[in-house]
């Protein structure tokens, strides 16, 4: 059997094979910065308005500048908390006032440290700086970074990434409402002041958008062509909820009635209650754990799950990094195949129902109190741009 390359001519001259031909539309893609439409500062909401249009938005990141901390006196090592856990919750809003989706500092932190590869999570280190203080060189830079004026970057994980939709015309037009820690909760230091309050100021806060622009003629094709049917996405949708355990336990059962719905995979914490500081991202070791349906059936797996199965050979499993071998006591559970594929892409690879009456049983390693358990689920959804607006689609 004799086999040919298949080539092409153009009018230049050259000959390729097929498999080096790739028919793009022209487009310009660029990185533009869109400032702050009101002023940001700690324990407050301020809001980014996106309103480019012909366009495809692939992904958002927003560049905070900050000023030195101060008005404190004594103590050592003052530093700012990393940028991931400045935010309490970010909404992206439609311009008819729907709320789109909603991103909370933990889920999105961990959508960075688990699909993703090391080396690319050393360089989100680098952005929003290292959050591992048993690396003493990491509170160091902090330290640094602190004692004077400079940008500090977050990344963002939203439905952006998973979509990239196209803006054609003002009722496209999303804000990003931003909800900021207190600075309270986002100071730290290794021996205290002996006087003074800490200060800082926000001084802008600018989302870096990553886009694609397209011709006039491209962009004329498709809003015509959504005038005779809407545009549909598909992505994942957060939903959480949390749980308190006050008084002193070794086990707790906790009703998921806020999960409804399919769900792709889910994860969950035990640490301090209201944490602040380094407690933001320092968990509970548990001994097991296990999720049961309304007939106390066990549906992850059929068999309790220990807390070395789920964060070495499960990790292994459903996640791109080290990140749980630190060790980290996240726990995860993933009804897709491959968790990273379906969140990044929006691809449904296999999810179950949830009815809002499965309980997660969890056994504690020593018994606890003055803690709270955090239960994030990303679940599939169709976002929908129409002729007339941008709304959400549950599946």
């Amino acid at each position: 059997m004799s086999h040919h390359r298949v080539k092409h001519s153009y009018h230049h001259g050259h000959n390729l094979p097929q498999a080096q031909q790739v028919t793009l539309t022209p487009q310009n893609n660029i990185l533009i910065s869109i400032p702050s439409s009101s002023t940001p500062s700690w324990g407050s909401m301020f809001v980014i308005d996106f309103r480019e249009k012909n366009c495809t938005l692939h992904n958002i990141i927003l560049e905070f500048q900050v000023s030195a901390l101060s008005g404190l006196t004594g103590g050592t090592q003052h530093r700012y908390t990393p940028a991931w856990w400045w935010f309490n919750r970010i909404d992206v809003v439609s311009s008819q006032g729907n709320v789109i989706d909603s991103y909370y500092p933990d889920s999105n932190f961990w959508i960075h440290q688990l699909y993703y590869k090391d080396e690319d999570r050393t360089f989100f280190q680098s952005l929003a700086t290292p959050y591992n203080e048993s690396v003493a060189s990491n509170i160091t830079t902090r330290v640094t970074l602190a004692s004077a004026t400079n940008n500090y970057y977050l990344p963002l994980s939203t439905f952006i990434d998973q979509a990239s939709p196209v803006f054609l015309s003002n009722k496209d037009d999303i804000q990003l409402r931003v909800y900021m820690n207190t600075l309270a909760s986002q100071y730290q230091y290794t021996t205290a002041a002996t006087s003074g309050t800490a200060t800082s100021s926000i001084l802008s806060c600018n989302a870096l958008c990553r886009i694609s622009r397209m011709t006039s003629e491209e962009a004329g094709a498709k809003a015509t062509a959504l005038v005779k049917s809407p545009f549909h996405y598909r992505f994942h949708e957060l939903k959480f909820q949390t749980f308190s355990v006050s008084s002193s336990t070794t086990a707790s059962s906790f009703v998921l009635s806020g999960l409804i719905g399919l769900v792709d995979h889910f994860f969950f914490v035990v640490r301090t209650a209201n944490p602040t500081g380094s407690q933001q991202w320092t968990y509970t070791q548990i001994t097991s754990w296990e999720l049961l349906d309304s007939s106390s059936t066990n549906i992850v797996g059929g068999s309790t799950l220990k807390d070395g199965v789920t964060r070495s050979h499960l990790g292994r499993l459903f996640t791109e990094s080290s990140y749980l071998q630190e060790p980290q006591y996240l726990y995860m559970y993933s009804f897709s195949i491959a968790p990273s594929v379906s969140y990044m892409t929006g691809q449904n690879l296999n999810t179950y129902r949830f009815r809002g009456n499965e309980t997660l049983k969890i056994n504690f390693a020593s018994s606890v109190s003055g803690v709270q358990v955090d239960v994030f689920a990303n679940c599939p959804a169709i976002l929908e741009f129409s002729n007339s607006q941008i709304r959400k689609l549950s599946v």
